[in-house]
């Protein structure tokens, strides 16, 4: 990715230390959500989520657009930016609460987002209301595979402990 980024906001902040911002590309106005991290751990864990989605293609998964280390060892990926924020952003919206119709809709959504990656031999890791964003077409989208593995694999566990079932925060 050779274009000219500007900064427009911040729209979020992970455990991890990556920060989300949406970013305008300078030429021609197209809007992108830059997932960065800075030297180090954070940003090895930035460049495994980038290899990670760069082999998903599902209309339930946000799409990579692409990415690239910055100066200074700062990493970046380069995602479709969803409009319609988090299912958490739509809820509190809402006043805390969805109509029915809304959420059967998303969770379809969402259980075909992870039909989409067990059939790829994957699994989320931190499915949440948090990682679940909407949308320029008001459908709901998993993103934030930092916790991603593949199914079967011996490597550790992550996600948010209040999301976890009981047997995986338990180890």
């Amino acid at each position: 990715m050779a274009k000219q980024l500007r900064r427009v906001r911040t729209l979020g902040r992970g455990a991890s230390g990556a920060v989300v911002w949406l970013a305008s590309d300078d030429d021609s106005g197209e809007l992108m959500a830059v997932k960065s991290a800075s030297a180090g751990g954070a940003a090895a864990q930035l460049r495994r989520e980038g290899r990670v989605l760069s082999g998903l293609c599902s209309p339930h998964i946000v799409p990579c657009l692409g990415s690239r280390a910055a100066a200074g060892g700062e990493y970046q990926l380069f995602l479709e930016f969803a409009p319609g924020g988090s299912l958490a952003d739509e809820a509190a919206r809402n006043g805390g609460c969805l109509p029915e119709p809304a959420i059967r809709a998303y969770a379809a959504d969402v259980a075909r987002g992870l039909a989409y990656l067990h059939g790829n031999s994957l699994v989320h890791g931190d499915v949440k209301a948090r990682n679940v964003v909407i949308g320029s077409d008001g459908r709901a989208r998993l993103t934030d595979f930092g916790c991603a593995r593949v199914i079967d694999s011996s490597g550790p566990i992550g996600g948010t402990p209040a999301f976890m079932a009981p047997e995986v925060a338990r180890g």
